[in-house]
């Protein structure tokens, strides 16, 4: 399985080490930081796309990706509020690709500690069968999954 992670801050760089331990390969690319591959090259390949990016940047970067998303690729945004990015990426991607909401509910910290590794799921509009690829990836990582509402993601914050 081949990850492109887009954002390579604190949690990018994060997931990295998680998808080293599983023996995946993946490939980062994050325009503020050199060490990063360029986009196209990050995205060729990519089976998972994980958006790492603050949510006032995940529109800019949805539309960046766009034309190098491979055809069964799953676009995964990361931000701990759901509602609005779901929305988004049920707006910017539509059904041409699968697509769904996580808020990991973890960090570096956790990671470091050993401590349980859990994950929000949301479903975003238009995307059948994206939730179950994306609880697929999370759990090959460790993860506990939780799947649901944005609204009571959200609500919990």
């Amino acid at each position: 399985m081949r990850t492109a992670i887009i954002g390579f801050g604190s949690f990018g760089s994060t997931l990295a080490q998680m998808l080293d331990r599983a023996g995946w390969a993946w490939a980062a690319h994050d325009p503020a930081r050199e060490t990063t591959s360029p986009l196209q090259q990050a995205l060729q390949g990519a089976e998972t796309i994980v958006m790492a990016v603050k949510e006032g940047d995940l529109s800019n970067a949805l539309e960046q990706i766009r034309p190098w998303i491979e055809e069964d690729a799953l676009v995964l945004d990361c931000c701990a509020r759901k509602v609005g990015p779901c929305a988004l990426l049920a707006r910017q991607l539509g059904p041409d690709h699968r697509h769904a909401g996580c808020h990991p509910r973890f960090g570096a910290r956790s990671l470091a500690a050993g401590l349980p590794l859990e994950v929000t799921l949301c479903a975003s509009e238009g995307a059948p069968g994206s939730l179950q690829q994306a609880e697929a990836f999370w759990e090959g990582l460790g993860c506990r999954v939780v799947i649901q509402a944005a609204e009571l993601n959200d609500q919990a914050l």
